[in-house]
């Protein structure tokens, strides 16, 4: 109830807002919307100047015809700002909104800044519809009558939840718990279905029975935990108002918890429409209505398999009308749903031809009835126009598609756009890390050869492993908010898969570096910690440094996440860093990592490499397969067809850097290579950092 009132108010106070600040003599008239507008297209008006009572205005607004439509003081704001009911604007006293015959609609009341007393709601005749007793904001009663004035059910309320009595839905509580509940048929008191439940609530187990018109019962459940375990599930139009039907929908048997047996489909006058049959809760034979993400499907069944014309509308309208055979789809429009402009499907409406994508294919809003995008296929593959709309029909991205492929033009995904000039990929304000991706692709290269006849490219398995037909693969695991990637190369031979990793994507640490021009004799040092067990010591030319007080316990994990160190030093000419044994209390190294390069950096990136440990679990993993399904430890992992812009996404990944902090993204900085070694060097003179930030 109070919904509505607010949305009201949120019409009225914003408009009063720029009234205020303006000090407007004038009228404002504004449409059916309370958007501003003419006289002569004005359903409401509101005279100007409001009267003003200390820190309190008098609003007025009248149906054109000069009918009064609300009344209420409303608080200002200390700044006299008014802004939406709910964030600081306030009514005071009593409020009321009428019918455009001048009888009340409804009438509220408010006390320090809450409602308090009643509020009722009136039919147009001027009977009350319903009252609620409100107590600081907080809902005490509530009652509903019919338009004769007969009660019709009566709630209380504690804490702002139902607790005794029975809603305007008809629902029961008892002790605040839900006990029952009842529909009946529209404009009649004739009952449609009734469900009895224990004083412990409806959830463990309840007694549910549907009715006919005439009253007569039509079936009786037994329902535990939600479900009927055996009966038939009778579905109805929704009435006019919440507790009412308009009539039975449909009817299906249940056996064993399940849709099994027959199922019938009515019109709303009780006209049978469709039959069918279900086998383990599968559509079987015949025709059946369903509904998927607001959409209607009526679909024709054969043996279980989709035969025959598929229809699709959204409400009462056709949008899609297509034939299947052997259950796949052969020849005209079907709905699917694909992402689209982000990672979250949208319905798109196929054209096929012969089962291939041919002509027109329509990214489709369901709310709006609008297409949204666009693009053109011949047989099966992308070739022409692509498009994405906003939703006001204006052209968002557009280009044109070759072969399967973006040719020219941008393709938005994400909220990033992708510029491709003659196939090719243009990248406009991307830090492009290209060591990394010269390593990527030499580190494939020798690797072409894979022996067998199964061909992993182009699959992706189980949503963690991307193989492409480089012979490289890809693998994903996310940390916290991190979503880390590694790739390798692949080799299949007698049945088995083998995957090899490069070398220093398994070390513990990595590090990126750049020359920052704003800093004179100094190096500094940026650490991602990612939880890492112990901070790396760090040489700079022949100096060691620690990043943590290595004289207190060692604890589970370092804290901060990111710290930054300054180190004043002239001249860089090495840099190396030092892996200790976490529990050694002592400053014995087990590894050392030297960078190959420095190219005059002083502004150095090292995070811990937290997916080090499950790459090389992951590498020393054996995987078979059962048939084109890829088995690891037991468990099946399942086989999907990657497209041309998966490849691309995954590439993107790496070297664009996105699995690292946005300053190693965009910050121009590089990677550098690391060259480990074991080593046995006891550390005996060091200076302890200090984080800067």
């Amino acid at each position: 109830m109070q919904q509505k009132q607010f949305t009201i108010g949120i019409f009225l106070t914003l408009t009063l807002y720029f009234s205020v600040l303006n000090a407007q003599n004038d009228t404002i008239y504004y449409d059916d919307q309370w958007n501003e507008t003419t006289k002569s297209n004005a359903s409401f008006y509101r005279p100007m100047p409001l009267e003003q009572e200390g820190n309190k205005v008098l609003i007025k607004d009248y149906y054109s015809d000069g009918t009064l439509q609300f009344k209420a003081w409303q608080i200002l704001n200390d700044t006299t700002e008014v802004t939406s009911l709910g964030s600081g604007t306030y009514y005071d006293g009593k409020v009321v909104w009428y019918y455009a015959n001048g009888n009340k609609k409804t009438e509220m009341h408010y006390k320090n800044k809450k409602q308090n007393g009643a509020e009722i709601t009136y039919y147009k005749n001027g009977a009350v519809k319903s009252e609620y007793q409100y107590i600081d904001g907080q809902l005490q009663l509530s009652k509903f009558y019919s338009p004769e004035g007969k009660l019709v059910s009566s709630l209380k309320y504690k804490n702002g939840y139902p607790e005794e009595g029975i809603s305007n839905c008809f629902v029961e509580y008892k002790n605040g718990k839900k006990v029952g509940e009842k529909l009946y048929y529209q404009d009649t008191n004739i009952l449609a279905y009734e469900r009895v439940c224990s004083d412990k609530g409806c959830y463990n187990l309840s007694t549910e029975t549907y009715y006919n018109l005439k009253g007569q019962i039509l079936q009786i459940n037994k329902v535990v935990e939600e479900r009927i375990v055996e009966g038939k599930a009778i579905d109805f139009f929704k009435g006019n108002s919440c507790g009412y039907v308009k009539g039975i929908k449909s009817i299906t048997e249940i056996e064993h918890g399940n849709f099994n047996g027959s199922y019938t489909k009515y019109d709303v006058n009780g006209k049978v429409m469709y039959t069918g049959i279900y086998k383990d809760n599968l559509s079987y034979e015949g025709t059946f209505e369903t509904t998927k993400n607001y959409l209607t499907y009526i679909t024709n069944y054969e043996n279980g398999l989709k035969i025959g014309k598929e229809i699709v509308y959204n409400k009462e309208k056709k949008i899609a009308e297509g034939f299947y055979s052997n259950g796949n789809k052969q020849n005209g429009t079907f709905v699917e749903a694909r992402p689209f402009t982000d990672w979250s499907k949208t319905p798109i409406i196929i054209n096929l031809k012969d089962g291939k994508e041919e002509g027109k294919q329509k990214f489709y809003n369901v709310a709006r009835d609008l297409t949204i995008g666009y693009y053109h296929a011949k047989q099966g593959i992308k070739e022409g126009e692509y498009k994405v709309f906003d939703y006001d029909g204006e052209v968002l991205a557009e280009a044109i598609y070759k072969d399967d492929k973006p040719f020219d033009g941008e393709i938005l995904f994400n909220d990033e756009y992708k510029l491709y000039k003659n196939g090719e990929r243009v990248r406009e304000n991307v830090v492009i890390d290209s060591i990394e991706q010269q390593r990527m692709e030499a580190f494939s290269k020798g690797s072409d050869t894979v022996e067998g006849i199964y061909n992993m490219g182009g699959f992706e398995m189980a949503s963690s492993i991307v193989f492409l037909d480089t012979h490289q693969f890809f693998f994903s695991l996310s940390v916290g908010s991190l979503d880390l990637v590694t790739y390798g190369a692949y080799h299949l031979k007698n049945g088995i898969l083998k995957l090899q990793v490069p070398l220093e994507h398994k070390q513990d640490f990595v590090i990126y570096g750049k020359n920052d021009k704003s800093l004179k004799d100094t190096i500094q040092i940026t650490y991602y910690n990612y939880n890492a067990h112990q901070k790396p010591l760090v040489q700079l030319n022949k100096q060691w440094y620690t990043l943590e007080d290595i004289t207190q316990q060692v604890q589970e994990n370092s804290s901060r996440s990111k710290e930054t160190f300054k180190i004043h030093v002239n001249k860089l000419s090495n840099l190396n860093i030092g892996i200790k044994n976490a529990t050694d209390s002592k400053l014995v190294l087990n590894e050392l990592l030297e960078a190959e390069t420095l190219n005059n950096f002083n502004s150095f990136i090292i995070a811990y490499n937290v997916s080090s440990k499950e790459i090389k679990q992951f590498e020393k993993a054996t995987f078979t397969f059962n048939g084109e399904n890829l088995v690891s430890d037991g468990k099946e992992k399942k086989k999907r067809s990657l497209s041309a812009t998966d490849k691309e996404n995954v590439l993107d990944y790496i070297i664009e850097n996105r699995a690292f902090p946005y300053t190693i993204q965009h910050g121009s900085y590089q990677k550098i290579k690391l060259n480990a070694k074991v080593s046995k060097q006891k550390i005996k003179k060091y200076i302890q950092l200090k984080n800067v930030d």
